[in-house]
């Protein structure tokens, strides 16, 4: 009996130490698949719904769009990335900033002096009559300027990248080269624009991008101001003979982020976008605008072999014609109670003199 006994109680024994060595590797496992899923919540993707104007395909498209979506899913090992709408089939430049606000989209392609009286910095410097040396400087002073002048409608919004697309000027049907020649022409121009050729004599009037070509075309129009970009991208030496640079006016665009996005991602993330947003972009977008200006201008002639490129004779009567628009500029920013007049020396001592 007492031999069964001893054998009985190294039996039990033997099971306990056999139910204890199985348990170990379960507990492992359980902290191990803590550990698992800590590691998926950490590595959460995400995906900014972007709102672009140009076509699949494009010059935009393949040397800025694609790079900034390459450097997003590099920078942020596969987190972040682009998920791309063409052709403002997301929304229209000008409702850009709502659709960030409403969520529709999270990065959008827009123009931030489209807002009349929400940008009074950026206005001033939208207005014709300063000349920064070209788009490449101009897109450097910009972004000094946005930094040294900040609006407060922007502090909804992070600003991915502003740059100038190209250089701008007058596309036209007959040849303009002094301030007189401007006269008696019906000008496509924006709103920040207009008054500066109607203080020449012409007369101002403004439809979408979409429509220069057939403005053109059918002359509804003389002449459109626009980009040297924008030749290329909508054909328009098929139906003008003549492209005036204008350097006394240049134009930023901007990729603009929700901050409710921005503000909502984990803090690594913060910091993938900031390297991304204060360094890289704008030299992206610099070299894009080269890119853009060369493919334009070869294009422009190889559809066009008679499209000829022009150079003012004379800019400084472009740039008087200018001043009374930049003075009440200005005044308008004074009378806001912001500092207008620290603004218009600021531009003034970066200015190509």
């Amino acid at each position: 009996m007492k031999s069964k006994k001893t054998w009985a109680i190294v039996l039990i024994c033997i099971c306990l130490l056999a139910l204890c060595a199985c348990g170990a590797p379960s507990s492992e496992a359980e902290e191990g698949s803590g550990e698992e899923a800590g590691q998926e919540t950490s590595q959460e993707t995400y995906t900014f719904r972007t709102s672009v104007h140009c076509a699949e395909g494009s010059v935009l498209d393949e040397y800025f769009v694609q790079p900034f979506n390459e450097l997003l899913q590099e920078k942020s090992d596969g987190r972040m990335s682009l998920e791309v709408y063409y052709g403002s089939s997301l929304t229209q430049q000008g409702n850009g900033l709502d659709a960030l606000k409403g969520g529709l989209a999270d990065i959008v392609q827009d123009v931030f002096v489209l807002y009349p009286g929400q940008f009074l910095y950026e206005e001033l410097m939208g207005v014709p009559g300063w000349n920064f040396g070209g788009f490449e400087n101009f897109s450097r002073v910009a972004n000094e300027y946005a930094e040294a002048f900040p609006d407060k409608a922007g502090e909804d919004y992070v600003v991915c990248a502003r740059f100038a697309f190209s250089d701008f000027g007058l596309c036209t049907n007959k040849p303009v080269t002094k301030v007189e020649d401007v006269k008696g022409m019906m000008i496509r121009a924006s709103s920040q624009i207009a008054p500066w050729y109607e203080a020449m004599g012409a007369t101002g009037t403004f439809f979408p991008n979409s429509e220069m070509y057939e403005s053109l075309r059918l002359n509804i129009v003389d002449g459109v101001h626009t980009s040297i970009e924008a030749l290329q991208n909508f054909r328009l030496a098929e139906v003008s003979s003549y492209y005036t640079r204008l350097p006394m006016h240049g134009g930023a665009s901007a990729f603009i982020m929700s901050k409710k996005v921005y503000d909502s991602l984990p803090e690594d993330m913060q910091a993938v976008l900031d390297d991304i947003f204060n360094d890289e972009l704008l030299e992206i977008g610099i070299n894009y605008a080269k890119t853009a200006t060369e493919i334009s201008i070869k294009e422009s002639t190889e559809m066009n072999p008679d499209f000829q490129f022009l150079e003012l004779d004379d800019p400084e009567p472009f740039v008087e014609a200018a001043m009374p628009i930049i003075e009440a500029k200005v005044k308008e920013l004074n009378d806001a109670g912001l500092d207008g007049d620290a603004a218009y020396e600021w531009l003034m001592d970066h200015t190509v003199k």
